[in-house]
Formats: C-alpha cells, sequence, structure tokens
C-alpha cells in the first residue's frame, strides 16, 4: 500500500530552493509562503512538514500545533534555542538541523585554501602579480605544509569529522575536542581530547579549528588565559564567534600567542566598519561563507529524513534544546 506524502509548507530565503524541490519531488504537495505574507502561522500549521530558515520560523515555532517536524536550512539554531528559551515549553514535533556531510565538504574546501593560503602568503603572491613582479623570497618559498601540522578541531561532530577526515589525508596529526569521548571513534583523529586538557593540547598545536556551536559552554571559551596557552598557533573560526572577542583575538596577535587568524564568523555580524580586525596585516575575514546553503544540498537532506520520517525511523540531527545546539 502506498504511503501517503506529506504536504509540505517552505518558508525560506534560499535562491531557487521551491523550483529545486518542485523538480526532485513532483508528487509533492509544497506550498511557498513569503516573509511578507499576511496568516503565516496558520499558513504554516496546515502543511504536515515545514522546510524553513531557522531565523524566519522562530516567531511561530510554539503556533506549529499540526506540523509532524521542522527542517531547517541552517547549520546555526541560535534563533530557535532563543524562541524555546523564552517559554521553556516542549514542542509536539523535532527541528532537523541542516547539517552533515554537505556543510562537512564546504568547510573542509575552505578550512585547506585558506591554511595552503595564509602559510604560502598567496595574499602577498597576489600583490606580486598585480606588480608584474616575480617575487619567490618569504613564505613563498619557505612554507609550512599541512602534513608537518598538529590540528586541533575543536567541535568534532559531522562537520568537524569532515574537516579532521580531509586534513588527514593530507598528513596532518589531529587533536579533537569534544564533551565526551565517542564510542565510535574517527580514524582520522589521532586523539580526543576532553575540556580538561584543552590547555595541554593547545601548547603543541599549530593550526587550531573552531566550528563549536554558542552555547553557555563554549561562550567566551577561548579567553586571553587560554589562548597565551598557544605558541604561534593559527586560529581558524568557522563555528561562532562567541568562542572568544575581538578583544582576545588583537591581543593574541600582538602577543604572538597566534601567527594569525582567519575569521568568517564573529559576535556581531556584519564585522563593523570600524573594527581593527579589517586591516589587520595577521587577518583574514570572509563574511560567513565557508559553509553556505545550496538549494540541491537542502533538497538532498530532506530526501533522506522524508524517506526516515515515511520509515518510521528517528529523524537524525534534531536539536537538543536542553544541550543548546
Amino acid at each position: 500500500m502506498a504511503v501517503e506524502r506529506p504536504s509540505v509548507a517552505l518558508f525560506s530565503r534560499v535562491p531557487m530552493l521551491f523550483s529545486t524541490l518542485k523538480d526532485r519531488f513532483p508528487k509533492l504537495v509544497l506550498q511557498q509562503i513569503k516573509q511578507d505574507e499576511k496568516n503565516i502561522p496558520e499558513k504554516l500549521n496546515s502543511a504536515d512538514v515545514v522546510i524553513a530558515d531557522f531565523d524566519a520560523v522562530a516567531p511561530y515555532l510554539f503556533d506549529l500545533t499540526n506540523v509532524k517536524w521542522l527542517q531547517g536550512t541552517w547549520a546555526g539554531i541560535e534563533p530557535v534555542i532563543k524562541a524555546y528559551n523564552k517559554r521553556k515549553e516542549t514542542l509536539s514535533y523535532p527541528i532537523v538541523r541542516f547539517s552533515g556531510q554537505h556543510f562537512g565538504h564546504l568547510m573542509s574546501e575552505y578550512v585547506v585554501s585558506q591554511i595552503v593560503a595564509f602559510e604560502r602568503d598567496f595574499k602577498n603572491v597576489w600583490q606580486a602579480q598585480k606588480l608584474q613582479c616575480w617575487r619567490q623570497e618569504g613564505k613563498v618559498r619557505n612554507y609550512n605544509a599541512i602534513g608537518d601540522m598538529k590540528v586541533t578541531i575543536l567541535g568534532v561532530g559531522n562537520i568537524g569529522a569532515h574537516v579532521a577526515k580531509v586534513l588527514k589525508c593530507l598528513g596532518a596529526e589531529i587533536f579533537g575536542l569534544v564533551s565526551k569521548t565517542p564510542v565510535k571513534k574517527s580514524d582520522a583523529v589521532d586523539k580526543y581530547v576532553l575540556m580538561n586538557e584543552l590547555d595541554d593540547v593547545l601548547r603543541k598545536s599549530d593550526v587550531i579549528i573552531n566550528i563549536l556551536p554558542s552555547t553557555d559552554k563554549t561562550l567566551g571559551l577561548l579567553n586571553v588565559e587560554r589562548l597565551s596557552k598557544c605558541k604561534g598557533a593559527l586560529f581558524v573560526n568557522i563555528g561562532r564567534g562567541s568562542i572568544t572577542t575581538e578583544s582576545c583575538l588583537l591581543e593574541a596577535l600582538e602577543s604572538g600567542f597566534l601567527r594569525g587568524a582567519i575569521l568568517d564568523v564573529f559576535t556581531e555580524e556584519p564585522l563593523a566598519p570600524g573594527s581593527p580586525l579589517w586591516t589587520h596585516p595577521q587577518v583574514v575575514i570572509t563574511p560567513h561563507v565557508a559553509g553556505v546553503t545550496r538549494a540541491k544540498d537542502v533538497a538532498d537532506q530532506f530526501a533522506f529524513n522524508l524517506k526516515e520520517w515515511e520509515a518510521g525511523r528517528k529523524l537524525p540531527n534534531c536539536v537538543n534544546f536542553e544541550k543548546g545546539y
């Protein structure tokens, strides 16, 4: 007997997502809801499944009494956590983060490309090209290779494990910070470390990559005292800006605890025009694009989750409101 397909409401700004879903699921009852429409809660609640940007849907979380599950289009869940914390009531449906292999691939590409560009001083190579100058001195020739590096990854979930795997393929030694040692360990992680071991592992790290979510436990984790344990590490932040502060980063750079910082996320976004990070010679800034949401990837994950749901299995990557991620 054929399973009746659920009705789906799309509430998202992701480019081409509606047309991608229509092409991928031609028999699915799919309605698109714009953010400037009237009666948004009623329209969302008329569907079995909602696919939505978390910032857009957060105000309506407790209105969706008929919804079976909500598929997010973001990995970051701060908007829904904030909305939940205002009422602290149990939702009648699970919320699924957009996570896993899609962001893992994209963020791994970002990490590798940024580390290589920084270590080989591609910024000055590009400047030399503009001047039509054949320049080989400095880091252009005498660079650090990833295969010679000890890399600490803060947060070895789905995304962090993928980053570890890619860096391991290039020969890096990988340390992975976790809240508890996993039962199923990744071959790409040479050593899992707990929070009480973090200071020790920072002392021997050439690169520190933050992929942690923003929670009460991660807020300000990399303060000046902790960063002072570093011995000239390169810091890559693709997690959340709340892991540290602008003043902490600047002090760590000036003191030599960090040799550089590659920053894709910030405490306040966009980064203010007057921030000294913009012009700091040891800082690379990108506008929160390490892992962007693509329509095809959302469709892929929705297809997988839909299959799991229709088979009566538990949906993966569900938000845990008590843990904050």
